[in-house]
């Protein structure tokens, strides 16, 4: 049925439904961030998504310096509520150092459906419920779903939103017994999100946060059930291979402890457009930033205590790798798309 459906709307629909220059699988924040360049470079874009709604995903929820600036000078920003948003102003390891840093926490259903009215608004067309039927006659087919063949993180993630008004305008890493971290991320005037990574997959949410008896007390009630997501790290894959390119977790993926991960998701869509006509660069584009976030989660996993003296240390090295940010507009496209494999 699925097949027949989008061969239909692909193919003997070909007048009233355009073609389009680009297919992408996928409507993650990397997919959608991806339809959102290309469009505005004059593509024709449709993005199918196999669910039967915009895909949710446990995540942190913080958006970096990067990122923040990718989604204000592609108008995303200005579809999101500030009442569905927190300016956070640093990064904070209790028990340690603090350092400033301009970000922005959003939750991940808002941001998602931000990214997808965008898209829709520049022309581009999603498909919910549809799998993917990769066709020749498509220009650039862009994979932004599914886990590449690769060695995984072992490690495990899970978080949920409480109603609790955050008391820091910073984002808390708290470290944990047995090699957990919890992070605790405001996401708006009324809530934060709280996120606890461990090597143990499966325990549940709640001999989790029992770890974390200090941050416990600060949690007022609940308002959605615990969301798993693993694995949390993966290395990097061949991302272009002929007329297929591969984008966010189909990608690679770095461990959330940095909140890098939708940051990179939105660079790696930023150079997507930027090296059209030379796929290649933008492979080593989104190469750099991954080894760059990978760096950062490196650096924060190694303090099992927060000192003062080992968080200094840390953050000297964060300052020394913090990628600059790109704030170049888009610009359009020729029609004709003989870009090189």
């Amino acid at each position: 049925m699925g097949k027949r459906r989008v061969s239909f709307l692909f193919g003997s629909l070909g007048k009233s439904v355009p073609r389009p220059d680009a297919l992408l699988a996928g409507a993650g924040p990397a997919g959608l961030a991806a339809a959102i360049e290309l469009a505005l470079r004059g593509l024709a874009v449709t993005v199918v998504e196999q669910r039967k709604s915009l895909p949710e995903k446990a995540c942190g929820e913080g958006i970096l310096a990067p990122g923040v600036a990718w989604l204000a000078e592609r108008g995303v920003l200005d579809v999101i509520h500030p009442d569905a948003r927190f300016p956070i102003q640093g990064v904070e390891l209790v028990g340690g150092a603090k350092f400033p840093t301009a970000a922005l926490g959003i939750a991940r259903t808002v941001l998602i459906h931000a990214l997808a009215e965008r898209a829709r608004a520049l022309g581009v067309t999603i498909l919910l419920g549809h799998p993917l039927e990769p066709r020749s006659d498509v220009a650039l087919t862009i994979l932004a779903t599914g886990l590449p063949r690769c060695q995984a993180s072992r490690r495990f993630g899970i978080r949920r939103h409480f109603a609790t008004a955050p008391w820091s305008d910073s984002v808390e890493l708290h470290y944990g017994p047995r090699g957990t971290e919890a992070y605790v991320t405001p996401i708006s005037p009324s809530a934060v999100n709280v996120a606890i990574l461990s090597d143990r997959r499966g325990e549940r949410w709640e001999s989790l946060l029992a770890l974390f008896p200090r941050l416990a007390r600060h949690l007022g009630s609940p308002l959605d059930r615990p969301r798993g997501a693993w694995p949390l790290g993966h290395r990097p894959t061949t991302l272009v291979q002929g007329r297929t390119v591969r984008i966010g977790d189909a990608a690679c993926a770095v461990d959330p402890i940095g909140g890098e991960g939708v940051s990179l998701a939105l660079i790696s869509a930023r150079a997507l457009g930027e090296h059209l006509h030379e796929l290649h660069r933008y492979e080593a584009a989104v190469l750099d930033a991954y080894h760059q976030a990978k760096k950062l989660a490196e650096i924060l996993q190694t303090i099992p205590v927060a000192t003062p003296e080992r968080s200094e240390i840390a953050l000297a090295c964060i300052a020394a790798i913090q990628p600059s940010c790109s704030t170049s507009a888009p610009q359009a496209s020729p029609r004709s798309l003989n870009w090189d494999p």
